[in-house]
Protein backbone atom coordinates (compact mmCIF):
# COMPACT_ATOMS: atom_id res chain seq x y z
CA UNK A 1 0.00 0.00 0.00
CA UNK A 2 1.18 3.39 -1.15
CA UNK A 3 2.49 5.81 2.26
CA UNK A 4 1.78 8.97 2.85
CA UNK A 5 3.51 9.65 5.63
CA UNK A 6 7.16 8.67 7.46
CA UNK A 7 7.82 6.86 10.48
CA UNK A 8 10.81 6.85 12.41
CA UNK A 9 13.98 8.40 11.15
CA UNK A 10 13.53 11.13 8.45
CA UNK A 11 16.42 11.38 5.95
CA UNK A 12 16.94 13.59 2.88
CA UNK A 13 15.76 11.61 0.45
CA UNK A 14 12.22 12.21 1.98
CA UNK A 15 12.51 15.86 1.37
CA UNK A 16 14.55 16.12 -1.80
CA UNK A 17 11.96 18.00 -3.52
CA UNK A 18 12.80 20.80 -1.32
CA UNK A 19 16.19 20.43 -0.88
CA UNK A 20 17.90 23.66 -2.64
CA UNK A 21 20.79 23.13 -4.20
CA UNK A 22 23.14 26.12 -4.69
CA UNK A 23 25.13 26.04 -7.31
CA UNK A 24 26.23 29.72 -6.81
CA UNK A 25 29.52 28.72 -4.70
CA UNK A 26 30.30 26.19 -8.25
CA UNK A 27 29.50 28.88 -11.30
CA UNK A 28 31.68 31.18 -8.89
CA UNK A 29 35.04 29.28 -9.48
CA UNK A 30 33.84 27.82 -13.04
CA UNK A 31 32.57 30.41 -15.08
CA UNK A 32 33.64 33.96 -13.53
CA UNK A 33 35.42 34.83 -16.50
CA UNK A 34 33.11 33.64 -19.14
CA UNK A 35 29.97 34.68 -17.40
CA UNK A 36 31.40 38.20 -15.06
CA UNK A 37 28.11 39.55 -14.17
CA UNK A 38 26.33 36.27 -13.15
CA UNK A 39 29.00 35.32 -11.13
CA UNK A 40 28.81 38.31 -9.00
CA UNK A 41 25.51 39.68 -8.55
CA UNK A 42 24.27 38.28 -5.15
CA UNK A 43 21.53 35.44 -4.72
CA UNK A 44 18.35 37.40 -2.99
CA UNK A 45 14.63 36.09 -2.85
CA UNK A 46 12.10 37.61 -4.55
CA UNK A 47 8.27 38.38 -3.54
CA UNK A 48 6.92 38.16 -6.91
CA UNK A 49 6.90 37.24 -10.52
CA UNK A 50 6.97 41.17 -11.37
CA UNK A 51 8.90 44.02 -9.35
CA UNK A 52 9.43 47.76 -9.97
CA UNK A 53 13.07 49.08 -9.59
CA UNK A 54 13.48 52.36 -8.38
CA UNK A 55 16.57 54.60 -9.97
CA UNK A 56 17.16 58.02 -9.77
CA UNK A 57 19.68 59.53 -12.30
CA UNK A 58 22.57 61.46 -12.26
CA UNK A 59 22.46 65.08 -14.50
CA UNK A 60 22.87 63.58 -18.29
CA UNK A 61 26.04 65.35 -20.02
CA UNK A 62 24.28 65.93 -23.14
CA UNK A 63 21.68 67.95 -24.69
CA UNK A 64 20.47 68.13 -27.93
CA UNK A 65 19.32 71.24 -29.76
CA UNK A 66 16.36 71.73 -31.28
CA UNK A 67 16.85 75.24 -33.11
CA UNK A 68 19.85 76.63 -35.14
CA UNK A 69 21.53 79.37 -33.45
CA UNK A 70 23.81 82.32 -34.91
CA UNK A 71 27.03 83.39 -33.24
CA UNK A 72 25.06 86.51 -32.38
CA UNK A 73 22.15 85.06 -30.85
CA UNK A 74 21.81 84.82 -27.21
CA UNK A 75 19.47 81.91 -26.95
CA UNK A 76 19.94 78.41 -27.44
CA UNK A 77 16.65 75.93 -27.79
CA UNK A 78 17.13 72.69 -26.48
CA UNK A 79 15.08 69.41 -26.71
CA UNK A 80 15.42 69.23 -23.03
CA UNK A 81 16.67 71.82 -20.66
CA UNK A 82 15.23 71.29 -17.55
CA UNK A 83 17.96 69.92 -16.17
CA UNK A 84 19.72 73.05 -16.73
CA UNK A 85 20.86 75.53 -14.05
CA UNK A 86 22.09 78.86 -13.47
CA UNK A 87 26.12 79.06 -14.30
CA UNK A 88 25.95 75.64 -16.28
CA UNK A 89 29.18 75.90 -18.54
CA UNK A 90 27.78 74.34 -22.60
CA UNK A 91 30.39 73.11 -24.69
CA UNK A 92 28.76 73.84 -28.65
CA UNK A 93 30.45 71.43 -31.43
CA UNK A 94 32.11 74.67 -32.51
CA UNK A 95 33.72 74.29 -29.61
CA UNK A 96 32.61 77.43 -28.48
CA UNK A 97 31.77 77.42 -24.36
CA UNK A 98 28.38 79.27 -23.28
CA UNK A 99 27.16 80.01 -20.24
CA UNK A 100 23.95 79.83 -19.06
CA UNK A 101 22.46 82.78 -17.44
CA UNK A 102 18.81 81.93 -16.17
CA UNK A 103 16.41 79.23 -15.39
CA UNK A 104 15.19 77.70 -18.34
CA UNK A 105 12.07 77.47 -20.02
CA UNK A 106 11.34 74.03 -19.15
CA UNK A 107 8.34 74.14 -21.92
CA UNK A 108 9.84 75.57 -24.60
CA UNK A 109 13.63 74.65 -23.59
CA UNK A 110 14.45 78.06 -24.73
CA UNK A 111 17.76 78.96 -22.77
CA UNK A 112 19.54 82.55 -22.32
CA UNK A 113 23.30 82.29 -22.54
CA UNK A 114 25.79 84.44 -22.39
CA UNK A 115 28.24 83.83 -25.52
CA UNK A 116 32.60 83.18 -26.22
CA UNK A 117 32.85 82.28 -21.82
CA UNK A 118 36.75 80.83 -21.37
CA UNK A 119 38.34 82.54 -23.89
CA UNK A 120 36.57 80.60 -27.01
CA UNK A 121 34.62 82.49 -29.95
CA UNK A 122 31.12 82.48 -30.81
CA UNK A 123 30.35 80.41 -33.17
CA UNK A 124 27.17 79.03 -35.35
CA UNK A 125 25.14 75.75 -33.84
CA UNK A 126 23.18 73.76 -36.08
CA UNK A 127 19.41 72.15 -35.43
CA UNK A 128 20.05 68.45 -33.94
CA UNK A 129 23.86 69.43 -32.53
CA UNK A 130 24.58 67.58 -29.85
CA UNK A 131 26.16 69.62 -27.41
CA UNK A 132 28.26 68.90 -23.90
CA UNK A 133 27.04 70.01 -20.36
CA UNK A 134 30.55 70.92 -18.69
CA UNK A 135 29.61 71.83 -15.51
CA UNK A 136 28.17 74.66 -13.26
CA UNK A 137 29.89 77.21 -11.84
CA UNK A 138 29.10 80.00 -9.24
CA UNK A 139 30.34 83.01 -7.76
CA UNK A 140 29.56 81.61 -4.13
CA UNK A 141 27.35 84.73 -2.93
CA UNK A 142 24.26 83.63 -4.88
CA UNK A 143 20.70 83.50 -3.40
CA UNK A 144 17.02 82.35 -4.27
CA UNK A 145 18.37 79.80 -7.12
CA UNK A 146 16.17 77.10 -8.48
CA UNK A 147 17.52 73.40 -7.57
CA UNK A 148 17.32 70.62 -9.75
CA UNK A 149 16.34 66.82 -8.78
CA UNK A 150 16.12 64.43 -10.70
CA UNK A 151 12.55 62.31 -10.98
CA UNK A 152 12.87 58.56 -9.88
CA UNK A 153 13.08 56.31 -12.85
CA UNK A 154 10.32 53.33 -12.26
CA UNK A 155 10.72 50.52 -14.59
CA UNK A 156 8.82 46.99 -14.21
CA UNK A 157 11.22 43.73 -14.07
CA UNK A 158 10.12 40.43 -14.39
CA UNK A 159 11.36 37.25 -13.15
CA UNK A 160 12.78 34.94 -15.88
CA UNK A 161 12.93 31.11 -15.06
CA UNK A 162 15.89 28.96 -17.00
CA UNK A 163 15.85 25.45 -17.16
CA UNK A 164 18.15 23.10 -18.88
CA UNK A 165 17.17 19.78 -18.55
CA UNK A 166 19.88 16.60 -18.40
CA UNK A 167 19.33 13.04 -19.88
CA UNK A 168 21.65 10.32 -19.64
CA UNK A 169 20.88 6.58 -20.48
CA UNK A 170 21.31 4.08 -18.06
CA UNK A 171 23.80 2.39 -20.57
CA UNK A 172 25.72 5.15 -21.61
CA UNK A 173 26.21 6.19 -17.57
CA UNK A 174 27.11 2.68 -16.99
CA UNK A 175 29.88 3.03 -19.35
CA UNK A 176 33.81 2.21 -17.32
CA UNK A 177 35.49 3.45 -20.03
CA UNK A 178 33.85 7.22 -20.99
CA UNK A 179 36.43 10.23 -20.54
CA UNK A 180 35.38 13.43 -19.08
CA UNK A 181 37.42 16.92 -20.05
CA UNK A 182 37.87 17.09 -16.43
CA UNK A 183 38.74 13.44 -15.72
CA UNK A 184 37.17 10.96 -13.48
CA UNK A 185 33.36 12.14 -13.91
CA UNK A 186 30.65 10.01 -15.02
CA UNK A 187 28.87 10.80 -18.39
CA UNK A 188 26.11 12.52 -16.28
CA UNK A 189 28.43 14.44 -14.19
CA UNK A 190 29.64 15.53 -17.54
CA UNK A 191 25.88 16.79 -19.18
CA UNK A 192 25.58 18.43 -15.78
CA UNK A 193 28.24 20.88 -16.12
CA UNK A 194 27.70 21.24 -20.12
CA UNK A 195 24.03 22.14 -18.84
CA UNK A 196 25.04 24.33 -16.06
CA UNK A 197 27.79 26.46 -18.75
CA UNK A 198 24.74 26.49 -21.07
CA UNK A 199 22.11 27.72 -18.51
CA UNK A 200 24.38 30.45 -17.28
CA UNK A 201 25.15 31.23 -21.04
CA UNK A 202 21.35 31.91 -21.05
CA UNK A 203 21.27 34.04 -17.81
CA UNK A 204 24.39 36.12 -19.18
CA UNK A 205 22.88 37.31 -22.41
CA UNK A 206 19.63 37.64 -20.92
CA UNK A 207 20.86 40.27 -18.66
CA UNK A 208 22.47 42.05 -21.57
CA UNK A 209 20.20 41.68 -24.30
CA UNK A 210 16.78 40.98 -22.46
CA UNK A 211 13.73 43.29 -23.70
CA UNK A 212 11.10 41.72 -20.76
CA UNK A 213 7.72 40.25 -21.46
CA UNK A 214 5.06 40.47 -18.59
CA UNK A 215 3.81 37.30 -17.36
CA UNK A 216 0.12 38.59 -17.45
CA UNK A 217 0.77 39.11 -21.17
CA UNK A 218 2.36 35.06 -21.81
CA UNK A 219 2.77 32.05 -20.64
CA UNK A 220 7.01 32.63 -20.00
CA UNK A 221 8.02 35.89 -18.19
CA UNK A 222 11.21 37.13 -19.56
CA UNK A 223 13.04 39.49 -17.92
CA UNK A 224 14.30 42.86 -18.92
CA UNK A 225 18.02 43.65 -19.43
CA UNK A 226 19.96 45.59 -17.02
CA UNK A 227 20.72 48.50 -19.37
CA UNK A 228 16.50 49.21 -20.20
Amino acid sequence: MPASFSQGIQFIGDYKDQVRNEIHAVTMNWFVNRCPLMTRLPRIPVGSTTFTVVSRMSRPRTLRLIAAAGAADTTLTFFDSSYLMVGDVIELVSGERVEVIADPNTVTGATSIRRGVEGTTPGTAANNDTVRLVGNSRTGGEVNQSAVSMKPQVISQFCQTWQHPVQISGALQASSAFSTPVGNGTPLDHARMDSLQNLMDDMETSSYYGRGEDPLLAARPKQKAFAR
